[in-house]
Parts: structure tokens; C-alpha cells; sequence
């Protein structure tokens, strides 16, 4: 019985972090009409950040939710002042129309 609860204990956490990812991925497409796949990138380098400051780094859980939410936002913020308002540009259009730019700052930092 103890398993069972377990189980769906971890189902339930797991399940929930796949509908927050997927109700980002839903309000990103109503407002903009296009898929935004930068956002599951984001999502898994925050989960292997926060595991590797938690587990390997040692520290507490809460620094490292902490460092994980700075480490994301300094990311994830910069391409989308600069590809989509640019100075000159009317709002939303990019060079390669409605792309968004998650995408390209987080497939920068993928290795070769």
C-alpha cells in the first residue's frame, strides 16, 4: 500500500509539472498564434540546473529554486527585447515573421 501511495504521489508531482508546461505552451500559442518549442528547452535546463545545485552542489532546496529562477530569467529574457522590439520595428514583427526567439537562445547553448 505504501507503493501504491508513492506512486501516485510522484504521478500527481510529475503530472502537474507537465500541465504547467503545457498551459505555458497554450497561452504562448492563444497570444501569438505561434508554437513556442523554446519553452520546453527552458523547462529542461531549469530541471538539470535545480537538480545539480540541489543534489551535486549540496545546496538547500530553496537557494537552488532560487538559482534556477535567476538563472532562467537571465536567460529567457534578453531575446525577446531583441528580436521582437527592436527600435525601428513595429511590434511583433521579426526578420523571419512571427518566430519566436526562445528557441535560438537556448539552442545556442546546446553542445555541439
Amino acid at each position: 500500500m505504501l507503493e501504491f501511495l508513492d506512486a501516485l504521489i510522484r504521478g500527481v508531482q510529475i503530472g502537474s509539472i507537465y500541465a504547467i508546461v503545457g498551459l505555458g505552451l497554450n497561452v504562448i500559442f492563444a497570444a501569438t498564434g505561434v508554437f513556442n518549442f523554446g519553452q520546453g528547452e527552458m523547462v529542461m535546463v531549469g530541471a538539470m540546473l535545480g537538480v545539480s545545485l540541489w543534489v551535486s552542489d549540496g545546496l538547500p532546496l530553496g537557494v537552488a529554486v532560487v538559482g534556477v529562477v535567476a538563472a532562467a530569467g537571465t536567460t529567457g529574457a534578453p531575446p525577446g527585447p531583441l528580436a521582437l522590439r527592436r527600435p525601428g520595428r513595429p511590434p511583433g514583427a521579426t526578420p523571419l515573421g512571427p518566430c519566436p526567439p526562445g528557441c535560438g537562445g537556448t539552442t545556442t547553448t546546446r553542445p555541439a
